[in-house]
């Protein structure tokens, strides 16, 4: 019989800076437990390269037992295994993370904002550079971007990645602050809409970009 395995699909990376990672409260109104079951189930990964990550995922009191295998060419190349335990003083759950390959224990804190949306913030390692927004398309389907948490640092490239589930598919704002920009690759799944992607190269910023960022950040913020 065929497993039925779920999709999370990589969207892409996002530079943000790191004054707006200040302590973030969650939304009472939501059940985080309930909502954390939406994790439960086979999923699936593609990782490129013909690499592809494969976590099942059951519950285990009111949290979480997750185990992943990273498997490249029909061959497991790493070993994942994470527990998820609810904090009922902060009404978020405590990640622990194994890497087989890996001597760190990564520890996480996430959380729903909303009924389909999440966040996952990595607290050890300290220095970790990113952090990640999660969103279910589907029941069946979860969307997932890395944030990049700091931008002393200009950038000069970029890639943006989009999806048909994207609010603006345009670029033209972001195309407009660099010299040159074009559709590197495009991947279509005629079967399956949210397998979908387009991705677009930057090169040659015109302008600050870091600093681009932080003003639409303090922006948002005052809306």
């Amino acid at each position: 019989m065929k497993k039925f395995y779920k999709t999370i699909f990589i969207a892409g990376l996002i530079l943000i800076s790191t004054f707006e990672l200040q302590a973030q409260t969650t939304d009472n109104n939501l059940n985080q437990v309930d909502l954390m079951k939406k994790f439960v189930g086979r999923w699936k990964c593609e990782l490129g390269n013909d690499t592809i990550l494969i976590s099942e995922n059951i519950e285990f009191g009111t949290g979480l037992v997750c185990n992943s295998q990273v498997i490249a060419n029909d061959k497991i190349i790493n070993s994942v295994k994470q527990l998820y335990g609810y904090d009922k003083k902060t009404d978020k759950f405590i990640v622990a993370e194994l890497i087989e390959s890996s001597p760190v224990i990564e520890i996480c804190s996430t959380w729903f904002t909303s009924a389909t949306t999440g966040e996952l913030v990595i607290t050890n390692p300290d220095n970790a550079p990113f952090r990640f927004k999660f969103e279910f398309k589907t029941p069946d389907s979860i969307e997932q971007t890395a944030i990049q948490n700091n931008t002393d640092k200009n950038f000069i490239d970029a890639i943006i990645i989009k999806s048909p589930y994207d609010r603006n598919r345009n670029i033209t704002k972001e195309a407009s602050l660099f010299d040159t920009v074009y559709l590197a690759d495009t991947r279509i799944n005629q079967y399956a809409k949210e397998d979908t992607i387009f991705v677009y190269v930057l090169r040659n910023a015109k302008v600050n970009i870091s600093e681009v960022i932080k003003e639409e950040k303090k922006q948002q913020k005052n809306r």
